[in-house]
């Protein structure tokens, strides 16, 4: 026969906007992957030549970890995460 538990289950603890944004930040701060050695050098002229921010590269690490095949459960793809429609 199977034990019958004697007490409940312990309630789920979601962790509170601090410690989410913690995690957050260690993953995000970490070192970019090797891909971004060759779309950074590339990307940042493109940016500058429309007279953007070259800092803007660094929206593709967040979004992709510059993997270019990404593709979100959504249907976001590429390196910046883009919806079909945009």
């Amino acid at each position: 026969p199977k034990p019958t538990p004697k007490a409940p289950a312990p309630p789920k603890v979601h962790p509170g906007p601090k410690v989410q944004r913690a995690l957050w930040m260690k993953k995000v701060s970490q070192p970019g992957p090797a891909a971004a050695k060759s779309y950074v050098p590339v990307l940042k002229p493109v940016f500058a030549s429309q007279k953007l921010p070259g800092e803007l590269v660094w929206i593709a690490e967040v979004e992709s970890g510059f993997d270019p095949r990404a593709r979100s459960p959504v249907g976001a793809t590429g390196l910046y995460q883009l919806m079909p429609d945009t």
